[in-house]
């Protein structure tokens, strides 16, 4: 679904941003109405979600450059006939990938830690993760989600916000906050010793726009493109594709970082959705259940070709905000499996 009157524009790589807007005066007066005081907008979906969107921003990874906003036809027309334009993109409603509330089973303990360090489910004891306790020791993860408690005890420190694209706390995001304890935890985490920064592109519902998932991923560019031990979490879903957000995917791997994202709970194939269809950048991560079977029912994983892995996903139990634990299923969570294993192993 796209968001009214939203767009991302891709400038060729030859142009510097500061002289397409002298060439397309209507973009720069956009730019400039959207001052300090009134540089969001409300924008509502069909499902009758309220999220907030910046009205202009610009992004930069290397020779990958535009900007993305809110313009009216009139304007958005004079952009598009512009010869600085590479492409325009109609900006998107984008979702937390779909997690599950789930009961736990009398387990209290992540049986994902046990199943991964087993070569086979008739051997593992799902209670015991057989793993370096020093495991991601040196190595940074971004979660890009929609924040993390950052003071919840299971992080010891280790835990931060780098971006958060809404004016609401950053740290009380259940879905970002049990994301971030899978990869990192010290109890329920592949990677116990891992640093764990949160890009908040989702709000605290689940909802958010690709125009600020573009800009998270600026902000990782920008400020950590020569990292020497960096991993990318994308538990984030977008219905459709997205050749804006696989470009800059795409920018981030080429930098050097490893990016593991979630296939989906829709039960489709995960080729025809984002970030599943970027089978160049993303390692895309399925969710299989208790059983080693790919989760199924109402929201089921997705599958097919562009699924590279998959992990455990189904009644996980990990970090939620005010210091507490909780289940949540969905390839939300398989995904940080993979990612705290990227993080290991860097």
């Amino acid at each position: 679904e796209v968001v009214p009157n939203g767009y991302i524009i891709r400038l060729k790589p030859n142009v510097e941003l500061k002289d397409h807007f002298a060439h397309v005066p209507e973009a720069q007066q956009v730019k400039a109405a959207s001052s300090e005081d009134h540089d969001e907008v409300i924008v509502s979906s069909s499902s009758g979600e309220q999220i907030t969107v910046k009205q202009f921003s610009e992004f930069e990874f290397g020779t990958v450059k535009g900007y993305t906003g809110i313009f009216d036809e009139e304007t958005i027309e004079m952009i598009k006939s512009s010869s600085d334009v590479e492409q325009v993109y109609p900006d998107q409603f984008v979702t937390a990938s779909a997690p599950v509330a789930a009961g736990g089973r009398g387990q209290f303990y992540n049986w994902g830690l046990g199943r991964i360090s087993h070569y086979s489910d008739d051997e593992a004891d799902d209670s015991v993760y057989v793993a370096d306790p020093n495991a991601g020791a040196g190595t940074t993860v971004f979660v890009i989600d929609g924040g993390i408690d950052v003071s919840h005890p299971q992080f010891e420190g280790r835990a931060s916000i780098g971006y958060n694209g809404f004016d609401s706390s950053p740290t009380t995001s259940v879905h970002g906050t049990h994301v971030a304890g899978i990869v990192a935890s010290k109890d329920y985490g592949v990677a116990p010793k891992a640093k764990v920064i949160g890009i908040r592109v989702i709000d605290d519902n689940g909802d958010g726009v690709m125009s600020n998932m573009i800009r998270g991923h600026a902000y990782i560019y920008e400020n950590y493109k020569n990292c020497d031990k960096c991993v990318i979490n994308f538990s984030v879903y977008c219905d459709g594709l997205s050749d804006a957000l696989e470009t800059i995917q795409d920018a981030l791997v080429d930098a050097g970082f490893v990016y593991v994202g979630a296939a989906g709970n829709k039960a489709v194939s995960a080729c025809d959705t984002t970030p599943g269809h970027n089978t160049k950048s993303v390692i895309v991560a399925g969710n299989l259940d208790q059983n080693g079977l790919r989760a199924t029912g109402t929201n089921g994983s997705s599958y097919g070709p562009c699924v590279d892995i998959w992990a455990p996903g189904s009644v996980i139990l990990s970090t939620i905000p005010n210091g507490k634990l909780g289940y949540m299923s969905g390839t939300s969570m398989a995904s940080p499996h993979v990612a705290g294993v990227a993080a290991t192993y860097l």
